[in-house]
């Protein structure tokens, strides 16, 4: 009996290079459960690709899978481009899935081009509402929450770990709000990707920081004064703690240890989730962290801007039993809904 062929797919919308830690396990995800499923993922395209560059890869491939993430939003440039793919691929005979997406305020031009998509899987009951009359879509939560992160949140915790917002007014504020606190720490949820387009001499040293190793980089920057936090003898500067990066496994251990996590980043709250970690969530640019917390039934840990963390942090923010079950339970039905998701993929093109 022969088995079934391997399906040769390519990846639109590749965020694993932005060093964000979120997006990176998304990525391996995709790349995971594809393969689980009988696809392999043979090329990827970068986030930002032009339009015309994602028609010349496309071409030839048994499958094309959008990877939405938090971009198809108020009429976005590059989410445009990314529901402009469907079309193409309609165009091809080329079946083309969006997943993990984000859909928000979108306007008749995004409409035209989401019907064209085969499959359309987004994030939150939100987006699946706003596809409603649209195109038939299905809810998969954000495929970080189907993740393992190779470790277990301590049972002994203590301090406060604060990161960065994609707003980067309120990340500032995150920062010199931790540097402000007794007992806590400031770690940026990314590791620096190089920018090769740099023109000045000050930006190509940025090029080289940004490709160091970064056990290197940790060990330089200990030398020039260590992480923000309030055992540190010197305070150093926020732009120096975005510059330097940071690894992931610190970060996740980190992340495993402390007793609450406050967060501008939709992928800080999966993690904390993944690791049970309690945490308090800044809002975001869209309804994306809003959606999740009403998923698990944690709305209580969300607050509107950096100002309103000052009231909150002193509440109690431990775990209640119904707060843990909501998490447990979207953790459960993410890992089950991934894995159909990639199945029903695979059926498509079979």
């Amino acid at each position: 009996m022969t088995s079934p062929r391997l399906i040769r797919a390519i990846l639109v919308n590749d965020t694993s290079l932005s060093g964000h830690f979120g997006c990176r396990i998304v990525v391996d995800q995709i790349r995971r459960l594809a393969a689980r499923n009988g696809i392999e993922i043979v090329a990827t395209c970068a986030m930002g690709t032009p339009y015309s560059q994602l028609c010349k890869r496309i071409d030839g491939f048994d499958l094309c899978l959008v990877n939405g993430e938090g971009t198809i939003h108020h009429d976005a440039p590059n989410g445009l481009t990314l529901v402009r793919v469907a079309s193409f691929c309609r165009s091809r005979g080329i079946p083309a899935v969006l997943i993990n997406a984000l859909y928000q305020q979108n306007g008749p031009e995004f409409v035209d081009h989401v019907r064209n998509f085969d499959r359309v899987f987004v994030r939150d009951p939100l987006s699946l509402k706003e596809l409603e009359g649209i195109v038939d879509a299905e809810v998969v939560p954000d495929l970080v929450l189907s993740s393992d992160p190779g470790m277990l949140g301590a049972d002994k915790r203590s301090g406060i770990l604060f990161t960065d917002h994609v707003n980067k007014n309120e990340a500032r504020r995150l920062f010199d709000f931790a540097a402000s606190l007794p007992g806590s720490t400031f770690l940026p949820m990314e590791t620096l990707r190089p920018r090769l387009r740099r023109r000045k001499p000050s930006d190509r040293l940025r090029n080289i920081w940004a490709t160091c190793d970064y056990r290197l980089k940790k060990e330089l920057f200990k030398a020039l004064g260590g992480v923000v936090g309030s055992g540190n003898p010197g305070y150093v500067p926020f732009k120096a703690v975005m510059f330097k990066g940071c690894g992931m496994e610190d970060f996740l251990q980190a992340l495993a240890r402390c007793e609450l996590f406050v967060t501008g980043r939709f992928h800080g709250i999966c993690l904390a989730m993944l690791l049970r970690t309690p945490f308090l969530a800044v809002a975001s640019n869209t309804f994306k962290v809003e959606a999740l917390l009403a998923e698990a039934g944690l709305q209580r840990r969300l607050v509107d801007s950096v100002e309103d963390v000052t009231e909150q942090i002193s509440a109690n923010l431990s775990w209640t039993v119904g707060e843990l079950e909501g998490v447990e339970a979207l953790i459960e039905n993410s890992q089950s809904s991934a894995n159909n998701m990639f199945a029903s993929i695979r059926n498509l093109v079979a």
